[in-house]
Order: C-alpha cells, then structure tokens, then sequence
C-alpha cells in the first residue's frame, strides 16, 4: 500500500476478502479446481 502497510487478499467467485498483514513470500498462487491436469499447470507455471 501507498502508506507501507501490507494488503493480503482472497477472491473466489462472489465472495471476496482483504485484511492488514505482514510482507510475506512473493509469488504464490493456489489454483483451486477439480480435475486439474497438474503437469500442464506445472508447464505453464514453469515449476
């Protein structure tokens, strides 16, 4: 945030939230699904 202050957010489909936090790792990311093909998520994300 403009003021030094960290934002951690959520967001799923008609719901979302956001709450004060401490800087934290970078670059995460959750991929929530069913049937997920995991080796094209791992290509994509280059893991």
């Amino acid at each position: 945030m403009t003021d030094g202050t960290w934002k951690q957010f959520d967001l799923v489909p008609e719901e979302s939230e956001t709450r004060a936090c401490s800087p934290d790792y970078t670059g995460r990311l959750c991929v929530i699904g069913c049937e997920l093909k995991e080796d094209k998520l791992a290509e994509l994300f280059g893991l």
